[in-house]
């Protein structure tokens, strides 16, 4: 376990980083609400062939356990969000695109962006690729499986997400995995990060339209009751690096799938996706926590895993929307 002054260095950046981006969300408390849109992942996206918009990271599906009032939290974006067309809701077991009338992501951990969605330049050569994958993997010899407390809700210029505190030193593996690639001990890509990951998040929503006039009102209000609060915990014990999407759903990783898969502390493994388990629903109301930053340095998407494939998926019903419960879409 990480020491309590690491956990206070933590407490610190999130902090910062609330402050940060809600005064840049409503301009210093001055304007209305504005988020940044992400049109290209709407539905008119996926009509027209998908989103193949691609970045180099180290990234893992963890297992979460949430809390009471995690379970709290999560029931309460799906009421208020899964029916929007104007959000796309973070899950670990998703429904497809062809399966729910809205948009969904995968729940995912960015560790890292190797090189941006602005920047990522593809290989041509699976060899080569798997043994850059393989290279990465070597700093990760001594990593343990890596746990991470739950720690609240943060409002980012493009949606929510939750922070945590890690058991492991995760910027020491970050900077081993950067000094690898810098040096060409890694060789095939640039280091080209568009920021400098130093946290833990993970995108639980993201705004593709403005939707009615009350969004924007609406998603920083869950920021601020659950802006400190605990939310449960997750466990990390696969890492995977490769191409990632904006959304990691399975059916665009089947088109790009991971270059190299590992367990950590474990032996090599073939390419795999761990399955989330179902559990199941609680339904409870109310909440607590603060106020709303962007990842000390993140894209504000996620930028940071589990399976849509066994999920059960959610029946088109526009007159009369279906109620999503947490079990539908992975949540334990």
């Amino acid at each position: 376990m990480l020491s309590s002054k690491t956990d206070s260095m933590y407490h610190g950046i999130y902090s910062e980083m609330r402050s940060r981006n809600l005064n840049s969300i409503t301009g210093g408390g001055k304007a209305p609400p504005t988020f940044n849109i992400d049109t290209k992942m709407g539905h008119h996206t996926y009509r027209a062939g998908g989103d193949h918009r691609r970045c180099l990271s180290m990234y893992s599906f963890p297992n979460i356990t949430l809390s009471p009032i995690g379970r709290q939290l999560f029931n309460e974006l799906n009421d208020l969000f899964s029916h929007d067309p104007s959000v796309v809701l973070f899950s670990p077991s998703p429904p497809s695109d062809t399966s729910s009338p809205n948009i969904w992501g995968r729940l995912h951990w960015t560790l890292m962006q190797i090189q941006g969605f602005n920047s990522y330049t593809p290989q041509t050569s699976p060899n080569a690729n798997e043994t850059f994958g393989k290279c990465i993997q070597t700093s990760f010899q001594s990593a343990p499986e890596i746990h991470v407390r739950l720690t609240g809700i943060i409002a980012v210029g493009t949606g929510l997400v939750m922070v945590g505190l890690p058991s492991y030193d995760v910027n020491s593996l970050r900077d081993t995995v950067r000094e690898s690639v810098k040096s060409g001990e890694c060789p095939g890509y640039d280091l080209k990060e568009p920021f400098v990951n130093d946290i833990c998040h993970s995108t639980v929503l993201k705004l593709t339209g403005d939707g009615d006039g009350g969004l924007a009102e609406k998603v920083l209000d869950i920021a601020r009751r659950y802006g400190e609060a605990d939310l449960g915990s997750m466990k990390v014990d696969r890492v995977n690096v490769g191409e990632a999407s904006w959304r990691m759903m399975d059916a665009e990783l089947e088109k790009t799938p991971a270059f190299w898969s590992w367990k950590i502390g474990g032996e090599e493994e073939e390419l795999t996706t761990d399955e989330s388990e179902e559990d199941e629903n609680v339904d409870v109301k109310a909440g607590g926590g603060r106020t709303p930053r962007t990842p000390s340095g993140s894209d504000d998407s996620q930028s940071t895993s589990f399976s849509e494939s066994d999920s059960e998926t959610v029946t088109p019903q526009p007159a009369t929307p279906r109620v999503i419960r947490l079990e539908d879409v992975g949540w334990k």
